[in-house]
């Protein structure tokens, strides 16, 4: 009996140890050690059959931000929830795995030459994830970007090469505006998803204020300070403190140089308030992009931001990056115009 015992408790610690090693605790899904052993697996039939493999990588579009505002509880209950829609529709043959977070993998098969039926599965788990999730009296509006990567007898590929396709896919689906479906091309490159990581990287940094200033004295001819020059650093979880060279013209290009500039503005008209505070009253320069000033809400909210800083506009002054003086001359001369009858000076400069 002890034998049996003992035997039954080693069997039960082995099937404990491999769970741990292969699956998801917190869905059930296999992990991406047993998605990529289970691919190699089936990708070996597909050279002798007709049969055709779509790998799709699935990231839920925003999902950092409501965990972080509805609580990690109900984004684990959100999690679980996409976990069953995914299963929902799969085959027998087809597999699915989360992978990390909030991103997911899955793996579909069927008969080469059914494209059509391919293509309506997929859409199907699309509009799955995009069906709103309700929980008690909680609505969660998702939606998923998914990038999808191919493999049949003309095309073999192993796990790891449709993994990363369709992880560039699924990046590539973000920086175009999040939501869609991309199909892996040879034009998608690594650039696509340095990108999307940068982008993603950046709404982090906006929402959990990673944004620090730095004030540089700005001296005359007798070497007295005559002001301060606000410069913007980016301090990043991994990568510790980033200057404006490494970010800056990628947010311009995205436009999140609006929010991040409007963060800057508000950080650097606080730190005048607290100068003066202290006794020091000299203006701040604060660099502003070409984005901004073509921006018609941005002199109004300049205008809020200094009120609510309880600050004279005279103490802020507003350094002109070169491209924004060329990029559409009319909207910054106007801008410009609103802000120096308010009391904004300005000047020409480069980001920090």
């Amino acid at each position: 009996a002890s034998l049996i015992a003992g035997t039954l408790a080693r069997q039960q610690t082995e099937q404990k140890v491999e769970r741990l090693a292969y699956f998801d605790e917190q869905t059930g899904l296999p992990n991406r050690v047993k998605f990529v052993l289970d691919l190699e697996r089936q990708l070996a039939s597909i050279a002798s059959q007709q049969v055709a493999c779509k790998v799709l990588f699935i990231d839920l579009d925003h999902f950092k931000r409501s965990n972080d505002s509805l609580g990690r509880d109900f984004g684990d209950w959100v999690l679980v929830e996409t976990a069953k829609r995914i299963v929902s529709t799969l085959t027998n043959q087809d597999f699915a795995a989360r992978v990390v977070g909030d991103q997911f993998v899955v793996a579909l098969f069927g008969k080469a030459s059914d494209v059509a039926s391919f293509e309506q599965r997929i859409h199907s788990i699309h509009e799955l994830l995009n069906t709103p999730y309700r929980i008690e009296n909680y609505v969660y509006h998702g939606s998923a970007s998914i990038g999808v990567a191919c493999a049949d007898a003309d095309n073999q590929q192993t796990p790891q090469s449709l993994l990363k396709y369709s992880e560039l896919a699924m990046y590539s689906a973000k920086s175009n505006g999040r939501n869609l479906i991309e199909y892996y091309t040879s034009n998608i490159s690594d650039n696509a998803i340095a990108k999307a990581k940068l982008y993603d990287e950046l709404r982090d940094a906006i929402e959990e204020d990673q944004f620090e200033l730095f004030f540089q004295p700005q001296l005359n001819v007798s070497h007295e300070v005559i002001g301060v020059e606000a410069l913007v650093r980016w301090q990043h979880p991994t990568r510790g403190l980033l200057s404006p060279t490494e970010f800056i013209e990628f947010c311009e290009e995205s436009r999140l140089i609006i929010p991040i500039g409007r963060l800057v503005l508000q950080k650097a008209c606080q730190a005048i308030h607290e100068f003066e505070e202290k006794g020091f009253r000299f203006p701040v320069a604060v660099n502003v992009s070409a984005e901004q000033m073509c921006d018609t809400r941005f002199a109004s909210e300049v205008e809020e931001i200094l009120r609510d800083a309880d600050i004279k506009p005279e103490r802020l002054r507003i350094e002109l990056t070169e491209s924004s003086m060329i990029k559409d001359t009319k909207a910054v001369e106007s801008c410009m115009h609103l802000l120096r009858k308010i009391g904004v000076s300005f000047s020409l400069d480069d980001f920090g």
